[in-house]
């Protein structure tokens, strides 16, 4: 589903940049302002579209950390992580 069609054009950074700012425009050059100012339900579901479409216009940019994973150490143990009980016995 994440590998869909709609999903990879609604990623795409200029699909995301639109939403993002073209909203903007729509909204403060329209008047959907003065609604959302007398509406309270518009006003919360306008606060969710910006931060929706923040986040996705972030994704879109910088998208997931392309860094490799951590490596073990001497130990054989993740350096981002405690190891767990069942890879090591602990003294009790």
């Amino acid at each position: 589903m994440l590998h869909s069609p709609p999903v990879r054009l609604t990623t795409h950074p200029a699909v995301a940049l639109t939403l993002s700012t073209g909203s903007l425009v729509i909204l403060y050059f329209t008047p959907l302002y003065n609604a959302t100012t007398h509406n309270p339900a518009a006003h919360w579901l306008l606060h969710a579209h910006f931060l929706l479409s923040g986040c996705l216009f972030a994704h879109a940019i910088a998208g997931p950390d392309p860094a490799p994973p951590a490596p073990a150490c001497a130990h054989g143990w993740s350096t981002s992580a405690s190891p767990s009980r069942s890879t090591r016995s602990s003294p009790r």
